[in-house]
């Protein structure tokens, strides 16, 4: 089971493509930092992933409040950068 992914700087990275990331239900850990194309789209489909501890946004500039109320809602997370 993937536990662990890092994306860190990937340019490519969508909405769309968190939500094939969100079916990996077993992460605890996602880096997307510098990820510049990630919206509260984006952030929803992040928050699916119940068992996610570690989550590291920083350096990502297009969503808003609305999407960190998204990830608010992860029970599990401990540390959100």
């Amino acid at each position: 089971l993937l536990r662990s992914l890092c994306l860190k700087y990937c340019a490519l990275i969508t909405d769309a493509g968190l939500a094939e990331v969100a079916k990996l239900g077993s992460l605890t850990s996602l880096v997307l930092s510098w990820c510049r194309g990630i919206t509260d789209a984006g952030l929803a489909e992040i928050a699916k992933i119940r068992a996610l501890q570690f989550l590291d946004i920083a350096g990502c500039h297009q969503f808003t409040d609305t999407g960190l109320i998204q990830i608010g809602k992860l029970d599990a997370l401990e540390s959100l950068d």
